[in-house]
């Protein structure tokens, strides 16, 4: 989870040297993902079985009542500046959801463009990508920001330990 975590919120433009190398229209454009996935299903599996028995455990210790999976849940934005920022910025997005269920490139974000990407093995990106930004390791190390719940609910499993300040995708 630490991954997707690091995948989903730094990686992706904390080596902007990288991504300029790929795209040397300066200003933004889309970034083609190189074609990996930061977990293997064997990992997305784990992943779903530890949220399925901890959800098991609470529910038959009367902490959580049964899930309303149908209900329409409203999301706020996950980050915000600590009450110490005050610069004008502090993040980007780099991806969207890809809204096309097809594979190999058959990408369609909200606004009907391509920024998003699909995985040959058959995945469709299911987020959205923000990084923060302009001072991306300046704002890390100085808690500038805050990663917030982005829904009212309850943690089922956690996980921690593992590096969150890799420049590149899945790497350990």
């Amino acid at each position: 989870m630490a991954c997707r975590f690091a995948c989903f919120l730094l990686v992706i433009f904390l080596c902007l040297s990288d991504l300029n190398a790929q795209n040397p229209v300066h200003g933004g454009g889309e970034y083609r993902h190189p074609g990996q996935v930061c977990l293997s299903e064997t990992q997305y599996e784990q992943i779903r079985q530890q949220l399925f028995s901890a959800e098991k455990l609470l529910q038959a210790e009367g902490k959580l009542p049964p899930l309303m999976r149908t209900a329409q849940v409203e999301l706020s934005f996950p980050l915000r500046q600590s009450s110490a920022y005050n610069y004008p910025s502090f993040y980007g997005i780099s991806n969207y959801v890809d809204h096309d269920v097809n594979i190999n490139n058959q990408i369609r974000d909200f606004n009907c463009g391509t920024r998003s990407y699909d995985v040959s093995s058959g995945y469709n990106h299911q987020g959205i990508d923000y990084f923060l930004w302009p001072f991306d390791n300046l704002m890390q190390a100085r808690d500038q920001v805050e990663v917030v719940a982005a829904a009212d609910g309850i943690i089922l499993y956690k996980a921690d330990g593992n590096n969150d300040q890799s420049c590149s995708f899945c790497t350990n």
